[in-house]
Formats: structure tokens, sequence, C-alpha cells
């Protein structure tokens, strides 16, 4: 994957949600680009998920992105035991 990639993904406008899929399977929704921070010059970045403080960071190295995608997706969401 390459950062050209996901900067056109996360700059696009409209904006369309994107999901990040990791290595190890694990997949990251990207809601809204208010959710998503790439410092500049870096291979990393960050996305937010969930609100309201209830949320994950996650921090995510691009050499662990075999394939962003956008449309619908079924991420599985961690239970942590709240409702």
């Amino acid at each position: 994957m390459t950062i050209e990639r996901l900067k056109e993904l996360h700059e696009r406008k409209p904006f369309q949600p994107f999901t990040v899929h990791l290595a190890d399977g694990e997949k990251v929704r990207v809601a809204g680009p208010e959710f998503m921070w790439r410092p500049p010059n870096s291979r990393t970045f960050y996305v937010s998920t969930g609100g309201n403080g209830e949320g994950t960071i996650h921090y995510i190295d691009l050499l662990l992105v075999p394939e962003l995608t956008t449309g619908p997706t079924n991420v599985k969401r961690k239970h942590n035991g709240k409702h």
C-alpha cells in the first residue's frame, strides 16, 4: 500500500468511509476524515474508532496494510462489556 493511496482516500471529496485491512486480519474503519491523522513525512497514521471518549486510537504502520477498501464492511468491533 502506498501513502499516496491512503492520502487519496483520506482527502476524497465528498468523503467516502473506507476500511484499513491489517496484515493480521484486523479491519479498522475510517468513518470520516476527522477520524484519521497522518503526520507529515511519515509512513504511520492514526485512526480513532468509536466516539464520546469510548473509542480506540489505532496507531498503524503503512507497511502492515496490504489493502484499503471503500464501501460497506463487516468490521468486527471488540466488545468491552459496556452497553
